[in-house]
């Protein structure tokens, strides 16, 4: 397994930048590779802050479980329909994007901050929430995919849901589904 371990407080920064972790394959030279999932995990009270100098976002995606504490001021996310990308075990926050263009972005840990939720580029693209998120102010944006929460989710920014929904298969468009007795809130007061 890859893995990228932080023992102290850690700023990672950027422009054009990134990090990719890839099961079974990859880049040998990437940060996180190997025959399983990468793993980024920090020590103690150390938090590792992700920043983007310059336009183009520094970006870490792929297959990774993301555990430690992490700022993301970049971009975390999947790209292919085959990753699988994991916020679990510590908080995360920021002012970035947390996407995906294909593939499953699962949250397994309270996330906070202003960054953005995107899901986009294909059907099968899911960011999945299953720890409660109520403390956000980014928008979240779906142009083709599915928003699936199952806890409680909130944000003061806006939902922006495009395209049609053909309600089943792989043409399926933008999706968002809560689950029984769970709350999203969108564009409101989380309070």
């Amino acid at each position: 397994m890859g893995e990228l371990r932080i023992a102290a407080n850690l700023t990672i920064s950027g422009d054009k930048a990134y990090m990719y972790g890839a099961r079974n394959g990859g880049y040998p030279n990437s940060c996180v590779w190997g025959p399983n999932p990468g793993l980024i995990t920090t020590v103690g009270l150390a938090q590792a802050t992700f920043q983007t100098d310059g336009d183009d976002p520094f970006e870490v995606y792929g297959d990774i479980d993301v555990q430690g504490k992490v700022v993301n001021n970049a971009r975390f996310g999947v790209q292919k329909p085959e990753n699988v990308m994991k916020l679990s075990t510590n908080p995360k926050s920021g002012s970035g994007v947390w996407f995906s263009k294909g593939g499953l972005l699962e949250v397994d840990a309270e996330v906070s901050g202003s960054a953005t939720w995107s899901i986009s580029d294909d059907a099968d693209a899911v960011i999945s929430i299953k720890a409660d998120c109520t403390a956000l102010t980014g928008d979240v944006d779906i142009s083709k995919g599915l928003l699936q929460i199952d806890a409680n989710f909130c944000t003061t920014g806006d939902l922006t849901v495009e395209g049609v929904n053909n309600h089943l298969g792989s043409d399926a468009g933008s999706r968002v589904w809560v689950a029984r007795e769970k709350s999203a809130s969108f564009g409101g007061s989380c309070e």
